[in-house]
């Protein structure tokens, strides 16, 4: 996890931050209506060009990690499988 608050400014798309983790590239977040389970979903949305440009999707990529904060300051992080297709 890179430890990187939202608020916080980070390096230029593509660029390393400490630790070894890349910049975020831009993303879309949207709050989706609850579900039989009664919570709301929250979607994000990536760009797969900017995922390929810094280095976060390969050819052989075999899951992705989303991390981030919440407003409390908790850090949060999720992966799942992913499947390129050429």
């Amino acid at each position: 996890m890179c430890g990187r608050r939202p608020s916080s400014a980070g390096p230029a798309p593509g660029r390393t931050r400490p630790g070894g983790c890349r910049a975020s590239p831009s993303r879309r977040l949207e709050l989706r209506s609850p579900l039989p389970d009664g919570f709301w979903d929250a979607v994000a949305f990536f760009s797969v060009p900017e995922l390929v440009a810094v280095g976060a999707l390969t050819e052989t990529t075999t899951a992705l990690t989303l991390a981030g904060a919440l407003s409390d300051g908790t850090a949060i992080q999720g992966t799942g499988s992913v499947r390129v297709v050429p």
